[in-house]
């Protein structure tokens, strides 16, 4: 039996450590395998494996750091920064923080 059947075969929502386990074959082998056959896979953290997640500029309180908004947004202060720079918004200073003088 190929292994793209026996991913086919696989209930659908099994980590890639439970679908490795069940097949009895490597986990990288198994891993590619459900990647390239685009199986829903329940990647440990108790939600299903997405893309790149989307924020939406016009809901964001740019006021705010970038890190208070990468707690509310559960993402990267690094993709706040980068989308902040994107948008050509201003940088916010971190409270506490001054800038050094020369």
């Amino acid at each position: 039996m190929n292994l793209a059947h026996l991913v086919k075969s696989l209930p659908f929502g099994l980590s890639y450590r439970e679908a490795a386990a069940r097949i009895g074959l490597p986990y990288q082998r198994v891993r590619l395998a459900m990647i390239r056959d685009k199986y829903p896979v329940a990647d440990g953290r108790g939600f299903s494996q997405n893309g790149r997640r989307k924020l939406n500029p016009a809901l964001l309180d740019w006021s705010k750091s970038n890190i208070a908004l990468a707690r509310q947004w559960k993402c990267s202060r690094e993709r706040v920064r980068t989308l902040r720079q994107k948008l050509g918004l201003p940088k916010i200073e971190s409270r506490g923080r001054r800038k050094k003088s020369r």
